[in-house]
């Protein structure tokens, strides 16, 4: 009788066990739901908060839920597991759920890279493996915690072969720098990968900057935006025009760091280019309109209906439209860095011949002839107007007389081939950099793996750890060369050895070791690994340890 009454009680027992497992585990669901979509899990009151409304949804659909709360209000300790601490612990145990995921998954990795996630050879993948507060900006500082986070997470540096950080001089220093400093705690190389994207964004912020007329050019296109944005009326009749097209588009703001806004602003306008000036014209005869507001509308519609302004707009629509694919390339979450100088390399030539192309190049001045002509503009009167020629004083120039006046044409070609040559000459320095860091591995590319030599394979050997024998390696080369050149691209011969690496184990390493290799810390795909947050106060009211498990949620 007391072994039956005892089974009954356990069955009781194991009975209610499952039923709380299976309570929680639709508690951690949820809460796993929210995180997935990026939604807040609470609010003021709490009881409006997503978790908690989100749990009442799932009880109108599921019964036991449902019994469960109810038994739990009739209970003298009631325990509805819903209250804030309940939802901070399961963000906190789907953090730590996920970080150790993410740790096993780089500890099972044969390279790792600093900024970038561990990658290995069936598929990229990166991951944010750290959010940590820095009161310094130094860069012995930063270095510090990087390699003190990495022990504490259980990360070998071992594997640690590459680094990638923007032009920060307390980051990508050569002195004094992160990458400076890993290198030297680590006693041996740790080479580094200046962010491609971001040296591609400066390249085009330094371009645009090369000449008075660029500088007037962009300065007018934020101050076009700030007229139409800063008041209601004044957008609300740019919104009505372009309803009515249906070719425009909205304007643009220029940002500082969302490196697409110079080419997004200037193709707003261009295509919008009659809308706005018609928008312009609304205003100067509205009544509802402030004098001030029509003098300025007034101001900005002379600048807008100028010849200088069409053709530059139009020059720097290619120019942007160039720089802005090859920056969204190099962001590409599957391009590896032996591809991103590829395409640099092909974007040097596109502005190589694009300076040389005269035809090309005068075809926009007649494009800007043509947009200009419905607006009864004397081109050569406001070209002579900005810029007639100032003869220079004999002291000087002994013989002024002699100074070569260049016509319209000569001058507006000369204006674009100098920001033609400033990015070349940019992007030129940074591929010469890259090529420089991966000269001995430029040839197990599909398109050059016939040029590999054996001292290629000698260089490699010394720089990938744990690489050894370089004539074995140079012979795994030749028998997968033949297969190597079938592949369109990196990727392929990711799955080529996905088959058959096991094979070529010394191929593998090599390829495992350039598909580390971080092309760029920004992106709206990329995730950084070790994400330093060096502010010297957190802008909320986080503690370290909530805040570092909040980042895996």
């Amino acid at each position: 009788m007391l072994d039956s009454n005892r089974m009954k009680e356990d069955q009781e027992q194991e009975m209610i066990l499952q039923l709380n497992k299976q309570v929680i585990v639709t508690l951690l669901d949820s809460a796993r739901y929210l995180a997935r979509q990026g939604l807040a899990f609470r609010r003021n009151p709490e009881s409006e908060g997503n978790f908690v409304q989100l749990v009442y949804l799932q009880r109108r659909n599921n019964q036991v839920f449902n019994d469960w709360f109810l038994k739990m209000k009739l209970e003298k300790y009631q325990v509805s597991y819903l209250s804030h601490q309940s939802q901070n612990e399961y963000i906190q145990l789907l953090g730590e759920a996920v970080e150790s995921l993410v740790i096993e998954e780089i500890n099972k990795s044969p390279f790792i890279s600093i900024m970038e996630g561990p990658w290995t050879l069936l598929q990229i993948e990166e991951r944010l493996l750290s959010v940590q507060e820095l009161p310094s900006k130094v860069g012995q500082d930063i270095c510090l915690l990087l390699l003190k986070t990495l022990q504490r997470k259980g990360i070998s540096t071992e594997k640690l072969v590459a680094q990638c950080y923007d032009n920060a001089p307390n980051m990508g220093g050569i002195h004094k720098g992160v990458q400076a400093c890993v290198t030297n705690h680590l006693n041996r190389e740790i080479l580094h990968i200046p962010c491609g994207a971001h040296n591609s964004n400066l390249a085009v912020e330094y371009a645009c900057v090369c000449s008075i007329e660029y500088i007037n050019l962009f300065m007018l296109l934020q101050e076009l935006y700030n007229y139409f944005t800063l008041s209601i009326k004044r957008c609300h009749v740019l919104r009505e025009a372009f309803d009515k097209s249906p070719y425009a588009l909205h304007i643009k703001s220029l940002s500082d760091t969302r490196w697409t806004a110079n080419y997004e602003s200037i193709h707003a306008v261009i295509e919008s280019y009659d809308e706005i000036i018609y928008c312009f014209h609304l205003i100067e005869e509205g009544e509802q309109f402030d004098k001030e507001s029509k003098l300025q509308g007034k101001n900005l519609r002379s600048k807008f209906i100028s010849y200088e302004i069409i053709v530059l707009l139009k020059f720097m629509e290619n120019i942007t439209r160039t720089t802005n694919s090859l920056t969204v390339h190099l962001q590409s979450k599957q391009l590896d860095i032996l591809s991103s100088m590829e395409l640099i390399t092909n974007t040097l030539k596109l502005i190589k011949m694009m300076r040389n192309d005269d035809q090309s190049l005068k075809n926009i001045l007649l494009l800007g002839e043509k947009h200009i002509e419905p607006y009864d503009v004397d081109i050569d009167k406001g070209f002579n107007r900005l810029h007639r020629f100032h003869q220079p004083s004999c002291r000087i120039d002994p013989k002024p007389a002699k100074v070569v006046q260049l016509t319209r044409e000569s001058f507006y070609l000369k204006l674009f081939r100098v920001i033609l040559d400033h990015l070349y000459t940019m992007y030129s320095d940074f591929l010469n950099v890259l090529n420089e860091k991966l000269k001995w591995f430029i040839n197990v590319t599909p398109g050059r793996i016939e040029n590999l030599t054996l001292n290629e394979c000698t260089h490699m050997c010394g720089i990938i750890p744990k690489l050894t024998s370089p004539s074995l390696l140079f012979t795994e080369f030749q028998l997968l060369s033949d297969q190597i050149k079938e592949c369109d691209d990196m990727n392929g011969i990711s799955k080529l050895l996905q088959q058959f690496g096991h094979l070529y184990p010394k191929v593998s390493s090599v390829y495992n070791y350039i598909l580390t290799l971080p092309i760029t810390t920004a992106t709206n795909e990329r995730i950084h690994v070790l994400y330093l947050h060096y502010c010297v106060f957190l802008r909320s009211n986080l503690n370290r340890a909530m805040l570092d498990t909040r980042k895996n949620k």
